[in-house]
């Protein structure tokens, strides 16, 4: 089902940032093998395969809001590219803007309210 398919590849990246967050939070790096990311997108597709829609979106939300949570519960301090959470996640290896993050965090939580 190609709708499970697009909510496993949402899942799995979500949970793998969450993760990456809760690390980072203890001054730690989530190792990911970025030439690797297809048998990762693979894997979530695999797993999903057989979930009716119904279940399929369950999980997501769920997921989502488990997002949600991890964003709101940062203080502005995490935002700060000096910070321990900053240097904890240096493996991240997207070109991210990282002038605004403090607004985009408030753009989310807002979104969230």
């Amino acid at each position: 089902m190609v709708g499970a398919d697009v909510l496993a590849h949402f899942v799995a990246h979500e949970q793998r940032a969450l993760a990456e967050l809760r690390l980072a939070g203890r001054g730690e790096r989530l190792q990911i093998d970025h030439a690797a990311t297809d048998t990762f997108n693979d894997g979530a597709m695999l797993a999903w395969r057989t979930l009716d829609p119904v279940t399929a979106r369950a999980a997501w939300g769920a997921s989502a809001r488990q997002v949600v949570a991890g964003v709101t519960a940062l203080a502005e301090a995490d935002f700060d590219r000096a910070g321990s959470l900053a240097a904890a996640l240096t493996n991240n290896t997207y070109g991210h803007e990282q002038s605004a993050v403090g607004s985009r965090r408030s753009a989310v939580v807002a979104r969230c309210r």
